[in-house]
This record gives C-alpha cells, sequence and structure tokens, in this order.
C-alpha cells in the first residue's frame, strides 16, 4: 500500500526542481501497489512531456493536479498545464499518449480522457472507489 499523496509527490519531483510549478491538491487515501505503480507511470509520462514540449519546458508554465475521491461516486483525477507554448492536437495518436489511456486506465479498471488545447494539455482518470485498494 502507498498513500496517494506521497506517490504524486514521488512521481513528479524530478520534474519540478523545486520551482513549485507543479500544484497539487486533494486528500490522502491508501493505493494498492499496483495502483500506485500504473499512478505513477502516468504522470511521469506527463511530466516528462510537458517537460520537453509544453508547459513545464519554459520558465513561466505550470502545471495543477488535483484529485477528489468522493464516496458516492469515484476517484477523479485532473491534470491541467497552463502558461507554456500552444499546444497543437498531434494528427495521430503517439505511443505516450496509448499507454496513458489505455494502460493506466486498465490498472484502476476505469476512464482516462487525454485532451489537447492550444492553452496546454488536460488529462482526467475516473476509478471507482472499490477499485482502489
Amino acid at each position: 500500500m502507498a498513500d496517494f499523496v506521497d506517490v504524486i509527490a514521488s512521481a513528479l519531483a524530478p520534474h519540478d526542481g523545486g520551482l513549485g510549478r507543479i500544484i497539487m491538491g486533494g486528500p490522502s487515501r491508501l493505493l494498492a501497489a499496483s495502483l500506485a505503480l500504473g499512478l505513477s507511470f502516468a504522470l511521469h509520462e506527463l511530466a516528462t512531456s510537458a517537460a520537453k514540449y509544453r508547459a513545464l519546458s519554459g520558465d513561466s508554465g505550470n502545471v495543477g493536479i488535483e484529485w477528489t475521491v468522493s464516496p458516492e461516486v469515484a476517484f477523479i483525477l485532473e491534470w491541467i498545464e497552463s502558461g507554456g507554448p500552444a499546444v497543437a492536437t498531434p494528427s495521430g495518436t503517439g505511443f505516450r499518449s496509448k499507454l496513458i489511456k489505455k494502460i493506466v486506465a486498465s490498472y484502476f479498471q476505469g476512464a482516462a480522457n487525454l485532451e489537447f488545447h492550444a492553452e496546454g494539455v488536460r488529462f482526467r482518470l475516473e476509478a471507482k472507489l472499490s477499485e482502489m485498494v
């Protein structure tokens, strides 16, 4: 088991460099080891792309990560990039996008959505609470 907050902080620490450009918030929650691995993978892939090409590639962009845990509904995580260079919608689905959408969703037995907006990339992961531990 791993704490959700620790998983996110560990996965993103190498990409922030102590600059405070990655802002996260949400409740603490224990995750099964396999889910922690899937979440770390997704965040690492998103952060790597953001650092190379998008919000974290320059001096002014940032990433917001928020998650909620609702007893009646689900767990929802949102990754929102802003302030970076304009993002173009890719003409095809790249390897990273496929991995993030399909593999991470399957880890959580939920749904993952990756959108490319001019102001930044958005990722949303939804899962049932019963699937998290």
